[in-house]
């Protein structure tokens, strides 16, 4: 790996081009899933979360009531 080149880089790149989840691309990057996200927001890159992701979530809460 070349030396500009960090696990939170390599992280990144295969996030944005969804070949890993968010939780993974963490892992990768060696920090915790709130870190990544900051991370993100640090760098100005949206996380992929569409509206069917929302539906599936609701969906989700909906049945834990």
């Amino acid at each position: 790996m070349p030396w500009w080149t960090s696990p939170s880089d390599i992280a990144i790149g295969l996030y944005k081009r969804e070949q890993v989840s968010l939780g993974r691309a963490a892992e990768i990057s060696g920090l915790s899933s709130p870190e990544f996200l900051n991370e993100l927001g640090r760098r100005r890159i949206p996380i992929n979360y569409e509206a069917k992701d929302l539906r599936v979530d609701l969906d989700t809460l909906n049945g834990l009531s």
